[in-house]
C-alpha cells in the first residue's frame, strides 16, 4: 500500500500534465485488490472529471498488453512490460526512512530490470524526487514524439528477450551473474 501511497498522486498527476499539453492519453490502472481499487477511486475523484483514467482491479497483464506506455513501478511489472514490448518509464519512491538507509549503504546506477539486464538505461527511471509528474511526463512525451526511439527500444528489448530465451534449465542465474561481471558488479 505505500507503493500506492507514493506513486499514484504521481502518475496522476503525470497524465494530467499529458493532457494539459495537448496529449489525448488515457490511462488505466490495474488496482492489485479491492481495497487499492477503492483508494485509488477516491483519490482520482479529487480530479474531477478532466483525468480519463479507469480503474480495473487485477488485470494488469492485460492492461499492459493493451498499453502503448507504461508508467510503472520498479519491479517485475517491469520486467513484464520489457517481455510485452512495451517502452516504459519507470519510477520509484521508497519511505523516508528506507531511502536514508538503502542511500548510504547501496550504490547503484541503474534499478530497473530492463535497465539491469540491458546494463545500460534503456528506459528512463526516477526514484525519490526525481520520481515526479514533470519527469515521468517528460519522459512519456519522448516516447511519444520519438516512433524512431519506441522502434530501438523495441529492437533492444528483442535481443534482450533471446538471450533470456537461452536461459532455459537453469541457466538464467548464470547470464545474470555474467551481466553483472561485465559491469564489474556495478550496476
Amino acid at each position: 500500500s505505500g507503493e500506492y501511497r507514493r506513486l499514484t498522486p504521481v502518475f496522476l498527476d503525470s497524465v494530467q500534465l499529458l493532457r494539459e499539453r495537448g496529449y489525448p492519453v488515457q490511462g488505466v490502472i490495474p488496482a492489485i485488490d479491492r481495497k487499492a481499487h477503492h483508494w485509488i477511486t477516491e483519490l482520482l475523484g479529487g480530479y474531477g472529471d478532466s483525468l480519463p483514467v479507469r480503474v480495473v482491479e487485477g488485470q494488469s497483464r492485460t492492461v499492459l498488453r493493451a498499453a502503448d506506455l507504461a508508467l510503472l513501478a520498479s519491479g517485475t511489472a517491469t520486467l513484464e512490460a520489457l517481455l510485452l514490448d512495451r517502452p516504459m518509464v519507470v519510477a520509484y519512491r521508497f519511505s523516508w526512512m528506507t531511502y536514508q538507509v538503502l542511500r548510504r549503504l547501496v550504490k547503484i546506477r541503474l534499478f530497473s530490470l530492463p535497465n539491469l539486464l540491458a546494463g545500460e538505461a534503456l528506459v528512463p527511471e526516477f526514484v525519490q524526487r526525481a520520481a515526479n509528474a514533470e519527469n515521468c511526463a517528460a519522459a512519456l512525451q519522448t516516447w511519444m514524439d520519438r516512433p524512431d526511439k519506441r522502434a530501438a527500444l523495441r529492437e533492444r528489448f528483442g535481443q534482450l528477450r533471446a538471450e533470456l530465451g537461452r536461459c532455459a534449465g537453469g541457466q538464467a542465474v548464470q547470464v545474470v551473474a555474467q551481466i553483472l561481471e561485465r559491469h564489474d558488479g556495478s550496476v
